[in-house]
C-alpha cells in the first residue's frame, strides 16, 4: 500500500509539471500567432482600415503578464514613430498571458521593446535600436520557475519562431 501511495504521489507531481509546460507552450505559440498577424497586417496594407502605417508587438517588463499588439498611427513629419503609444492598440490587442505565465526577458536588452512591421513590405524595426541587433527574443516562463520558451523575431528575414 505504501509503495502505491509513493508512486501515485510521483505521478501526480509530474502531471502538474506537464500541465504547466503545456500552458507555457500554448502561450508561446499564441504569441507567435499574434506576431504573425501583425506582420500580415503590414503586408496586407492594414487591419480593418485603421489607418496605421505599421503593426507591431509591444513588451514592457513592468507588466510581465501581458503584451500589446498595436497599429502605429503616430504622424510626425517623418511618418510613424516606430513605437507603441497609448491608444494605438488593435482590437483585442492587450493580451494577458494564461495561467501563471510571465515574460521574464526581452532581448536586445531593454525594459521596453517594440517590434514593428512597416507597410507595405513588412520591414522589421526593433526598438530601441541597438547597433548590430538583428533579432528580438521574448522569453516566457512559468512564474514558479521551470522551463522557458523563447519567441524570436528575425529583423532581416521577418521569420518568427519559438524554441
Amino acid at each position: 500500500m505504501g509503495i502505491f501511495l509513493v508512486i501515485s504521489g510521483f505521478l501526480l507531481a509530474n502531471f502538474r509539471r506537464g500541465q504547466r509546460s503545456d500552458v507555457l507552450r500554448a502561450a508561446a505559440n499564441a504569441l507567435v500567432a499574434d506576431v504573425r498577424r501583425m506582420q500580415t497586417g503590414a503586408l496586407a496594407g492594414g487591419i480593418a482600415g485603421d489607418g496605421a502605417v505599421g503593426y507591431g508587438l509591444h513588451v514592457d517588463l513592468a507588466h510581465p503578464n501581458r503584451y500589446v499588439l498595436f497599429g502605429d498611427r503616430s504622424h510626425d513629419p517623418d511618418g510613424a514613430n516606430g513605437r507603441y503609444d497609448v491608444g494605438e492598440e488593435v482590437p483585442g490587442g492587450i493580451v494577458t498571458l494564461p495561467g501563471n505565465t510571465i515574460i521574464t526577458a526581452v532581448a536586445p536588452s531593454a525594459a521596453t521593446n517594440d517590434i514593428l512591421f512597416t507597410a507595405p513590405r513588412g520591414l522589421v524595426t526593433i526598438m530601441p535600436v541597438i547597433s548590430g541587433a538583428t533579432e528580438a527574443t521574448v522569453t516566457l516562463r512559468a512564474r514558479d520557475g521551470g522551463s522557458e520558451q523563447h519567441v524570436t523575431i528575425n529583423a532581416i528575414s521577418g521569420q518568427v519562431s519559438v524554441e
